[in-house]
């Protein structure tokens, strides 16, 4: 951005994520001058990570010498999780259906529609659920004059409560026939201790979900050992203020790190906040339950 004279001129550099905000006036050489101090502190910054990195990729090099084993992850074979109703059938549609590849269940979960897809990438980022499953059970309600057999789209197990979950769009949950479906399941549920509730696009689509999937691109399947896990800790520790994005492109050449970083973010181990891109956050090893 040009400075013109006698005019406040706003300038903004950019790295790694974050915006600095500088305002200057009046005088080209200030502006010269407090640049030039800025650039120095962040070559000086950089300097000082690429030390830390430098020793940190030591310490993967190290441990994967002493005990090859732990560059791999150990191998977890995820079956189809059983359901109530058989969602996918020979023959069937194939668009937006399918698996859902879960850490949380170790199971491949089956759903059939993108917005359920979706749904177990917002439950995996949310480590107040334990586990969840796809169409639990039939269940036999009244409603608009009628008996009949309803599927809910998922059951949730979480530390204090189990929740009955139905996915649907938003235009779809203002019929008339719904609400009633909704009403019948709501009296369902609590006379058996349980809670019901509807998921739409609106309580979905919203950035923790988003950045499940986000860091889902860096879970590889399998599960690492102790020993890489507390190394990769230490890792975090020593590289000091960097962000979890730089986190997993100074790991690049180290996929089971990468693998152990998501995890460590996905199971509420580290803190972040799930309002943001978890990659510009700087990385933060004090756990607060969100």
């Amino acid at each position: 951005m040009p400075f013109v004279a006698g005019v406040r001129a706003t300038h903004f550099l950019i790295r790694k994520g974050h915006i600095i905000l500088n305002d200057q006036f009046d005088d080209d050489d200030d502006i010269i001058t407090q640049n030039a101090e800025v650039i120095e502190a962040e070559e000086a910054e950089k300097t000082s990570t690429n030390h830390a990195t430098d020793r940190s990729i030591e310490l993967f090099d190290e441990l994967f010498e002493k005990h090859p084993s732990s560059r791999l992850l150990v191998p977890t074979c995820y079956t189809r999780q059983q359901t109530a109703r058989k969602v996918i059938r020979a023959g069937n549609r194939t668009h937006n259906i399918g698996y859902f590849a879960s850490r949380l269940n170790q199971a491949m979960v089956p759903f059939e529609s993108a917005l359920e897809k979706q749904a177990c990438a917002l439950f995996e980022a949310t480590p107040k659920i334990l586990g969840y499953t796809s169409q639990p059970f039939a269940i036999t309600v009244s409603f608009d004059g009628r008996t009949r057999t309803v599927f809910p789209d998922f059951e949730l197990v979480m530390q204090d409560k189990r929740v009955l979950v139905d996915v649907k769009p938003h235009n779809k949950t203002l019929r008339r026939s719904f609400v009633a479906r909704e009403q019948a399941l709501t009296l369902y549920a609590a006379l058996r201790g349980m809670h019901y509730t509807v998921m739409t696009e609106k309580h979905i689509r919203v950035p923790r979900m988003w950045e499940s999937l986000w860091l889902y691109n860096h879970v590889r399947r399998g599960r690492a050992v102790d020993a890489l896990v507390e190394t990769v800790l230490d890792w975090l520790h020593e590289i000091g203020q960097v962000t979890y994005g730089d986190a997993f492109d100074l790991s690049e050449s180290y996929p089971a790190v990468q693998t152990v970083i998501a995890s460590l973010i996905l199971d509420g181990r580290v803190e972040v906040n799930w309002k943001y891109p978890v990659r510009i956050q700087p990385v933060c090893l004090d756990f607060h339950e969100d």
